[in-house]
């Protein structure tokens, strides 16, 4: 077996401190774990963190069987759940596009955004979102930013009507765009 045989997700949560990253990365190099990608964020004063590892099937098992104690000894939360490699995407063949949605903070927006895609059937890869002051006013201004993978081209301008509706009833500005290849 070779090390990319097995693939992980591991997803860590605890309060934020200088050395979590060190210790995780650590401990997962040291059960003979390769991480292939991650995306860690720090949100209010809890540090989160998702980490997808390579393993063989021997070290794949240890880290399931120690991740447990690894959590425990570093005072966070964690899991460890085999998935599908990086190259076995869930949805094949479907277009790669981006939202971006920018308004006055209110309560909804990415539920309102959310719900629209999951009536067209189409998956969020990757969100980011954060209210911050705005430049001139203080006011809370909403950014929204997504990947997403759209199953197919006939989607398209049901979609943009559908988010341009949106946009009219909750004062959002949305943007959809096709991402290069």
């Amino acid at each position: 077996m070779t090390i990319s045989d097995i693939h992980l997700v591991i997803s860590v949560l605890g309060n934020d401190h200088p050395g979590i990253v060190d210790a995780v990365t650590r401990w997962i190099l040291n059960r003979g774990g390769n991480i292939v990608e991650s995306h860690m964020a720090v949100l209010g004063g809890e540090f989160g963190a998702m980490f997808l590892v390579s393993a063989s099937e021997s070290a794949a098992r240890e880290i399931e069987a120690e991740v447990d104690e690894m959590a425990e000894r570093e005072e966070l939360r964690a899991i460890a759940k085999r998935t599908a490699a990086p190259h076995h995407r869930p949805h094949p063949g479907a277009l790669a596009y981006r939202l971006t949605a920018t308004s006055l903070d209110h309560p909804g927006i990415v539920n309102r955004i959310s719900h629209v895609l999951a009536e067209k059937r189409i998956n969020i890869e990757v969100a980011e979102c954060a209210a911050r002051p705005g430049p001139w006013s203080g006011a809370p201004v909403f950014h929204l930013e997504m990947t997403l993978a759209i199953p197919e081209q006939s989607v398209i301008k049901p979609l943009r009507e559908a988010l341009e509706q949106l946009s009219d009833d909750e004062g959002i500005d949305i943007e959809l765009k096709a991402l290069a290849c």
